[in-house]
């Protein structure tokens, strides 16, 4: 149960920073999509004639079937993309902070021999820097003044990407005392 509290945190903490990334990549991405020739591969010059379609009427209670049938699959989705998700987006993020962990912690220690446990503790301290560095590096690159036919001012989206910034850095602060309070081994936290 513990686990499940920390690591919803985290999720949290993992979505708040797709959030992030997205309004950087969309504010620092409009320059590009305002060209023409960047927009004419996005947005063929061509119209497609729609074909043309036959009527088919079904008997009203198989319509009225396939309307139930329609909505409990729904439903269905609905559910399952309310249980997965949240635990691809926290198993994914654990996947990419550890794995750049593990990648860092030869350089950090130049290569020497070191124990199990200052190996642990190293790569936990560094995944979380590996968090608020991908909090941080978004929000820099906001610095970088919006394009004019954006429509928004420097100050919104400074004020929009810092949000962001602030809760990625609340869910992931919260993850990492909750997780210390709670005594949880670092390679269950996500």
């Amino acid at each position: 149960m513990k686990r499940t509290i920390v690591n919803t945190f985290g999720v949290f903490g993992y979505l708040s920073l797709i959030m992030q990334w997205l309004w950087s990549a969309v504010i620092l991405a409009t320059p590009l999509f305002s060209n023409e020739a960047t927009r004419s591969i996005f947005l063929p010059e061509h119209t497609v004639q729609p074909a043309s379609t036959s009527s088919l009427e079904l008997p009203e209670p198989l319509a009225w079937l396939f309307i139930v049938l329609a909505i409990v699959f729904s439903a269905a989705v609905i559910i399952y993309a309310v249980m997965a998700v949240p635990r691809t987006i926290g198993k994914t993020g654990r996947t990419i902070t550890t794995k750049s962990a593990k990648v860092i912690v030869p350089h950090v220690t130049h290569h020497k021999h070191i124990s199990k446990k200052r190996e642990k503790a190293l790569t936990e301290r560094i995944t979380w820097v590996v968090k608020l560095v991908l909090v941080i590096v978004p929000f820099l690159l906001l610095l970088v003044p919006p394009d004019s036919t954006l429509g928004l001012t420097h100050l919104v989206t400074l004020s929009v990407g810092g949000f962001c910034a602030v809760a990625s850095l609340v869910w992931f602060a919260t993850q990492y005392i909750s997780a210390r309070l709670a005594k949880i081994d670092a390679r269950f936290v996500w």
